[in-house]
């Protein structure tokens, strides 16, 4: 790794200080991750935040409060658009699911089949 004065450092001293630096300003390594995977899923800090209060701080498909955790910016896969904010069981499900409404609607009927 090179420093921005000219020199060079080992790559484990590097990392390691990058470690120690996150560890000891967690706040601002949370906001820079976030805001930069918000930026990756087609979110913007703005939009996100309006998302959230439209939604009441609720995912969008159960209608809980995510306890102690942020909300999950959930997005289109195809064309990258954002869709809503889910909770973390929620956009596992959907995750696990590929967004493929048939395999959703395979799963809705089997519930309705198997749930008497």
């Amino acid at each position: 790794m090179v420093r921005k004065n000219g020199t060079k450092t080992c790559r484990v001293c590097f990392r390691a200080r990058q470690k120690d630096y996150r560890l000891a300003n967690p706040e601002k390594n949370a906001k820079k991750q976030r805001g930069t995977s918000l930026r990756r899923l087609g979110w913007t800090s703005e939009s996100f935040e309006a998302a959230k209060a439209a939604q009441n701080n609720r995912c969008a498909i159960c209608q809980k409060e995510e306890v102690g955790k942020e909300l999950a910016a959930d997005h289109n896969h195809e064309n990258g658009h954002p869709r809503g904010l889910l909770c973390s069981k929620c956009n596992t499900a959907l995750g696990l699911f590929f967004d493929n409404l048939l395999l959703l609607n395979a799963a809705i009927n089997y519930l309705t089949k198997h749930s008497k």
